[in-house]
């Protein structure tokens, strides 16, 4: 709550600004605590060399972050048009005129004309129209930070999503030699008559499983280096990346105050600027309800000779009025309407505020209880492991059939695949934690002169 109304405080006094009393109530603290602050460049606390790499270059060479820069570009020159009204306009025109005709003496003429207006701005409206251009351009200069946390956490998520696809082969690797080799022992007990023809089946049925899941994660890998390439602004190719492994997590970054975050989160101050550019158009249409008073001037000479042109002996000074006195309600429609878009925008900058605060608190949440399930795999594989070891003796001395064996097989293969996914799913959230934490990446911009 006091994050949102200092905003309002400092970003001035505008004609049609709700209240602070409409903004939702704000948490003092989050519901988990740490004692590092998150770094701009939040992705180096990763550790991971080529990471860091790949995500400067996409930094430098996304098309999608050369567009953006673009449209700020171009809201900078709207900044520049819109102030343009503060100050007089100029305009000179001139005309040379000659005839020549059977009977008829030689006739020049020039012209000459300067003439030079200015707008009262007595109700603001000038001001706020700048005004207005200049939180466009502040919303579009959040925009491009959005879109650059936004790149660099889908090029980390893609990385790492690269680096669990890769692991995942060679364990299924590990798991076809595993299988191949129970089911020589299979094969070798079915001509000895100790087993079912069903039970090799069975075996192969297996090692045919695992085959297929390979060529799954094979196709899945070549469509995450297909992604990566896009992100770095490349043509999509495979067979170009050899994903690190999966990071050892540091301890979780502390949160911080949420009014804080609310303040440099970019997304957060892109819909506030929303909402101010909402408002002053919201000012501006009010104003046009009011008088306008434009000072302007005038001078003209004229001669048969150039030397005549500059001996100005008509000018003029006026002094325009114009009132709206009937526009059949329009003008007052239209005021309405700004402040009711206003209020809109308004209400959509409070939501953003929530979703930010619900970012952080499901991030936080997500990677605690992700941990603990890891923690928790990690001890069923452990078990699982030593208990098909068991049960392959036992096996192997006649002592147990093949199905304890295989339902042993399987629990362990799949445990050890899903400890991999798992890992790679706690990555994840540590990613989306940063994310919603991070704010402006510390990188050099191209921004329009105001």
């Amino acid at each position: 709550m006091m994050a949102i109304t200092a905003l309002i405080i400092l970003s001035g006094c505008a004609l049609t600004r709700p209240t602070p009393n409409n903004a939702p109530a704000i948490p003092d603290t989050f519901s988990e605590t740490g004692r590092f602050a998150i770094q701009s460049s939040w992705w180096l606390s990763l550790n991971d060399v080529e990471l860091n790499a790949l995500i400067d270059e996409s930094l430098s060479e996304s098309l999608t972050l050369r567009a953006a820069r673009s449209r700020l570009d171009q809201f900078g020159f709207l900044v520049t048009k819109s102030g343009a009204n503060a100050w007089p306009t100029l305009d000179v025109s001139g005309q040379a005129t000659h005839r020549d005709g059977q009977g008829q003496s030689e006739n020049r003429t020039y012209w000459l004309r300067g003439a030079t207006s200015f707008e009262l701005d007595l109700w603001g409206k000038l001001k706020n129209e700048r005004s207005a251009s200049v939180f466009d351009y502040e919303q579009e200069k959040s925009a491009l930070q959005v879109a650059q946390i936004t790149l660099s956490a889908t090029l980390a998520n893609t990385w790492y999503d690269l680096a669990v696809q890769q692991q995942l082969s060679t364990i299924l690797e590990q798991q076809i030699t595993v299988n191949r080799q129970i089911l020589e022992l299979v094969d070798l007990r079915f001509r000895k008559g100790q087993t079912s023809a069903a039970d090799v089946l069975r075996q192969r049925q297996l090692v045919e499983t695992r085959l297929g899941q390979q060529t799954l994660v094979q196709h899945q890998t070549e469509l995450l280096e297909h992604q990566l390439c896009v992100l770095l602004g490349r043509a999509p190719q495979h067979d170009l990346f050899n994903a690190s492994p999966l990071p050892i997590l540091a301890e979780m970054p502390g949160p911080g105050v949420p009014g804080d975050l609310l303040l440099r989160r970019p997304d957060v101050m892109q819909a506030w600027r929303s909402f101010e550019a909402a408002d002053a158009r919201a000012a501006v249409a009010f104003a046009a309800r009011f008088p306008s008073i434009v000072l302007s001037a005038s001078t003209e000479s004229s001669g048969p000779s150039l030397s005549n042109l500059f001996d100005f002996d008509l000018r003029t000074i006026a002094l325009n009025l114009l009132a709206p006195i009937w526009s059949g309600r329009a003008l007052e429609s239209e005021s309405k309407r700004a402040t009711s878009f206003s209020e809109q925008r308004y209400h959509e900058f409070s939501q953003a505020c929530l979703l930010a605060l619900l970012e952080v608190e499901d991030a936080l949440s997500s990677e605690i209880h992700q941990r603990q399930f890891i923690e928790s795999l990690e001890e069923q594989n452990k078990l699982a492991k030593l208990a098909y070891q068991r049960i392959k003796d036992q096996y192997s001395h006649g002592s147990s059939d093949y199905l304890n064996v295989l339902t042993s097989l399987l629990s362990w293969q799949d445990l050890e695949r899903s400890l991999i996914s798992a890992k790679g799913i706690q990555v994840g959230y540590r990613i989306s934690l940063y994310r919603a934490l991070a704010g402006p990446i510390s990188q050099p911009t191209q921004e329009a002169q105001l």
